[in-house]
């Protein structure tokens, strides 16, 4: 299926015609620091590859190595040219091929291939050919939720495709509306918390706004999360602990009640070094539990007799 022989083929400018037909990276997106300095001081090692139409040649892969080289003064660019005869099936594995010599697929870039493969072949054809080297499940809504993501406005699919927001809150943006998809993205750009935080954030939010009955930008208007969020004195960890800490007060008041008792109680209880009190899970029991550390097994043979007198002598 795959074994062709692209003819190089030195073009001009005007010769070239770039769409979005076949990119990968449709919205706009810089060079990336790495490209830019590979491009700097190798030069193009893979040409850019084309297919021809009508008296032109269009561009299939390659799209930022033009720019770079169009940037640079480059009147003329060494191609690649896929055949005429080359299959749509044999094209789109050039077109994965290509990006993956850089590096694995983001999500986006996962998307917008699947988009490009939809106009050619069925679910089942997508999946039989390129499941293992997208990666993504076998299965039709594994391409449906791709083909959904790509709904999302642009500027949030540039902060996915560059690890800004991750993968699982790219899903859970996909259950809101547009406006809270743009406040969450510049709320998670802003604070920059890791990929768990962002998906706690997050569900949280979602959770406060539809008890309240309110979108979650209206929500995030509150002013104890202004408060927090516009604070001079603390940095984005800082802003992020204190957000997540007001969102589960939020959650379960009376747990959070719970929980600065039982601080209380223990810090009144003066521990030593080492000793450390513990509640059940949740305090779902009133369970507590009660930790010595030891240095070593030996130390807690030589003690172990006066352990037992304190917790038999009931």
């Amino acid at each position: 299926m795959y074994n062709i022989e692209l003819d190089c083929k030195k073009l001009n400018a005007s010769e070239l015609t770039i769409s979005n037909e076949w990119s990968l990276h449709p919205f706009h997106q810089p060079i990336s620091d790495i490209l830019l300095n590979s491009l700097q001081t190798s030069g193009v090692l893979h040409p850019p590859i084309v297919k021809k139409r009508g008296d032109n040649y269009e561009l299939v892969c390659g799209r930022k190595r033009v720019e770079f080289l169009l940037q640079n003064g480059f009147s003329s660019i060494s191609t690649q040219v896929i055949p005429d005869t080359t299959s749509i099936l044999t094209q789109l594995q050039i077109i994965l091929s290509d990006q993956l010599l850089s590096s694995p697929l983001t999500m986006i870039e996962r998307a917008f291939f699947i988009k490009i493969a939809s106009k050619h072949l069925t679910n089942d054809q997508i999946l039989s050919y390129f499941s293992s080297q997208l990666p993504c499940k076998r299965h039709d809504s594994s391409i449906s939720e791709h083909l959904r993501l790509l709904e999302i406005d642009d500027s949030i699919l540039s902060m996915i495709h560059n690890n800004v927001l991750s993968e699982q809150t790219a899903t859970l943006l996909m259950t809101v509306n547009k406006k809270d998809q743009l406040t969450l993205s510049q709320l998670i750009s802003y604070l920059r918390p890791g990929g768990g935080k962002q998906k706690r954030i997050l569900t949280m939010l979602q959770d406060l706004s539809h008890r309240h009955g309110e979108t979650i930008t209206t929500y995030i208007e509150e002013k104890d999360i202004q408060e927090i969020l516009q604070h001079e004195n603390m940095n984005p960890p800082q802003k992020v602990q204190q957000l997540m800490e007001l969102l589960q007060t939020k959650i379960t008041p009376n747990l959070h009640k719970t929980q600065i008792d039982f601080k209380r109680e223990s810090q009144s209880l003066n521990l030593p070094t080492g000793v450390e009190l513990t509640p059940s899970q949740s305090f779902e029991k009133n369970d507590v539990f009660l930790t010595i550390k030891f240095s070593n097994l030996n130390e807690v043979k030589s003690k172990w007799s006066k352990i037992q007198q304190i917790i038999y002598e009931n």
